[in-house]
């Protein structure tokens, strides 16, 4: 006599510690495995410093060229400047003016507007500061 069982199976889910990712999902139901993530970030860090060191070759180049040869507004610059007669010096940018004579830096006096005269303190003599 031969007796057999039959029984309905039963499906038990058990959930487990999580699983890190692998690899990359993007929207649209797309992914990406992780050898090809990592490919494509490194492509990317190497392509990004390549256009940086690019940009900054031909900034230095612009740079060399800029102090080489001067530009047509510097040049009517100079053409428009007249010299500088007896005595007579520029304001620079720090509203500081060099002694045509002792050749000492000097700071001019507060509010004054070029043209204007003053003694230089370390040779006494009569400075005219023209524009």
């Amino acid at each position: 006599m031969i007796t057999s069982d039959e029984s309905v199976p039963l499906q038990i889910n058990i959930e487990g510690p999580a699983l890190p990712p692998n690899g990359l999902a993007l929207p649209l139901g797309v992914s990406v495995s992780q050898p090809v993530t990592l490919g494509v970030m490194g492509f990317g860090w190497l392509a990004a410093l390549v256009l940086l060191q690019l940009r900054r070759r031909s900034s230095t180049k612009k740079d060399h060229v800029d102090l080489t040869e001067p530009s047509e507004e510097e040049e009517e610059d100079e053409e428009e400047e007249e010299e500088l007669g007896y005595n007579e010096c520029r304001l620079d940018g720090d509203n500081k003016v060099n002694c045509p004579t002792c050749e000492a830096r000097l700071g001019v006096p507060r509010g004054s507007e070029p043209p204007f005269r003053f003694t230089c303190p370390k040779c006494s003599n009569k400075i005219r500061v023209v524009e």
